[in-house]
């Protein structure tokens, strides 16, 4: 700022840098005050669209949402978004980013339907950018059965958590968490839509997955655990149901000492 009296793009990014740095220590009201400076200036700077004023827009909207403010986060990510579009026509990683991020922030609006909506322009465009495999299809497949799920179409949801799965094992052969937690995915929807042995078997490959990456104690162990003695609960197994919540609270009492809620629950 001594250097460069008035508006100048490396304060700019200073000024970003600093908001990053306020976010990394949990002080999120200061972060999104410096993304803000930033983003202004940047608006000062720059009289039309540009990508780093996208970016700072998008910046702010995240930080709004962990503010609990999805409605400014929301119209923060859609201004974002039409900037994006009108600066890279076709498809680009910026746009199906902002696409996922408005689906993220229509979840915790409760808005389902909207998210899905958004998720699947996100794996069109994923899909057209990526020939073949690809993680980001692979995670945008599970993010769209979730919100399937959250609308009440489990049939729907357990056909793209099962593509979501085969493109994960062909991407990631042998052991890997995303692997694991599509596993458990589709048990549970298994679980939810009345296949109870299937489930078990689906839950049981997921459990064991994730003790292989994850040897010793671990809370999502534990949470796997949980599921497993459901599906053992329903299919009437109450010994081999009653065995597996004692693991899995053995070792949420080696993980969390003393009174945890995750003991307590």
């Amino acid at each position: 700022q001594r250097l460069f009296s008035g508006d100048h793009i490396d304060i700019a990014a200073s000024l970003h840098n600093v908001a990053f740095s306020y976010s990394q220590l949990g002080s999120h009201e200061e972060a999104l005050r410096k993304h803000q400076q930033s983003l202004e200036m940047l608006q000062r700077l720059v009289s039309s669209d540009h990508p780093d004023v996208a970016t700072s827009q998008g910046n702010i909207a995240l930080t709004y949402c962990i503010l609990g403010r999805y409605e400014d986060a929301l119209s923060m990510h859609q201004q974002a978004l039409q900037m994006q579009q009108r600066l890279f026509p076709g498809n680009h990683p910026d746009v199906a980013s902002s696409l996922n991020n408005i689906a993220a922030t229509y979840d915790e609006l409760g808005a389902y339907e909207e998210a899905l909506i958004m998720r699947q322009q996100a794996l069109q465009m994923r899909q057209q950018m990526y020939l073949g495999d690809h993680p980001d299809i692979s995670t945008i497949l599970n993010n769209m059965a979730l919100s399937s799920k959250q609308i009440g179409r489990n049939d729907e949801a357990l056909e793209t958590f099962q593509q979501a799965l085969q493109m994960q094992q062909r991407l990631f052969p042998g052991d890997h968490i995303d692997t694991a937690t599509s596993l458990n995915n589709i048990g549970i929807t298994y679980y939810e839509l009345g296949h109870h042995q299937e489930a078990l078997s689906m839950l049981q490959q997921a459990l064991q997955m994730l003790q292989r990456l994850f040897p010793g104690d671990h809370p999502d162990v534990a949470t796997f655990f949980d599921n497993i003695a459901s599906a053992h609960n329903i299919l009437g197994q109450h010994e081999e149901a009653l065995s597996i919540l004692q693991r899995a609270l053995q070792m949420r009492q080696q993980l969390f000492p003393g009174n945890h809620p995750a003991i307590v629950d």
